[in-house]
């Protein structure tokens, strides 16, 4: 089944072109590179197919939806609960622990229940961070922040990962899509 698609999706910046007619399709299950040098417009199309930004011209669908008619509350829920991202920055809260950067879908989603408090500790055991559970971002080293950043998104690896811990994600997800 399809799940994400782009089709000759353009998108601007002030001054400058970054995706010029890009196409892909993402299907159910698939795991997938992108690959290319710093400003190639990696970052950018995980954007665009995220709805997290619009494009400037083609289209973008989810699901087989045009994302233009998905609203904007929609599009913050399947980001929150369907996707998930891991960036090369992390992206974590300052402000809050381990366990708690772990849950923040949940915790945006007012689902820190204690089902979900569990799971968020499952997956910390799984990538090696457990005992970090009550440190701060500052208090990790970058590998840490990095599983934090995974265990939170619950989805797809990045490059600097091991082979092992790589399987390790994508076992964890291909059973997490199958409940």
């Amino acid at each position: 089944m399809e799940l994400n698609r782009a089709e000759k999706v353009i998108k601007n910046y002030p001054d400058t072109e970054v995706l010029k007619g890009m196409d892909l399709t993402v299907r159910e299950g698939e795991f997938i590179g992108i690959m290319g040098k710093s400003g190639s417009g990696k970052t950018t199309l995980l954007k665009v197919m995220g709805m997290i930004e619009p494009v400037t011209d083609g289209k973008v669908f989810y699901e087989k939806d045009n994302v233009e008619r998905i609203s904007g509350r929609e599009a913050a829920r399947i980001r929150r609960e369907e996707l998930g991202f891991i960036f090369q920055e992390f992206f974590l809260m300052d402000s809050l622990t381990v366990l708690e950067n772990a849950m923040l879908p949940l915790l945006i989603g007012k689902k820190a229940d204690t089902a979900g408090k569990e799971r968020a500790r499952g997956f910390i055991r799984k990538f090696g961070i457990e005992g970090l559970e009550e440190k701060m971002p500052s208090e990790l080293s970058g590998g840490e922040r990095q599983r934090t950043a995974i265990c939170r998104a619950d989805d797809r690896p990045v490059r600097r990962d091991s082979k092992a811990q790589k399987d390790r994600i994508k076992s964890l997800i291909r059973r997490d899509s199958k409940a």
